[in-house]
């Protein structure tokens, strides 16, 4: 049997396509999980009631690391 280059492209960039997927799908510990409305409540609340961050120059300043 022989291959010729185009079907072999074809396999390599489907085995590639085959094997980025599944290191995403594992590296993700939230597949699968299904995003609720009680969970994006929770998150609006969450962010409501947290302050604002300061802003990098700041903590730079006020731990002494500006030069």
């Amino acid at each position: 049997m022989t291959i010729n280059a185009d079907d072999l492209r074809r396999l390599v960039r489907a085995l590639v396509i085959e094997v980025l997927s599944e290191l995403a799908d594992s590296s993700d510990p939230d597949v699968g999980l299904e995003f609720t409305p009680e969970v994006a409540a929770y998150l609006q609340t969450y962010r409501a009631e947290q302050p604002e961050g300061m802003p990098v120059e700041d903590v730079i300043r006020e731990l002494g690391l500006d030069v």
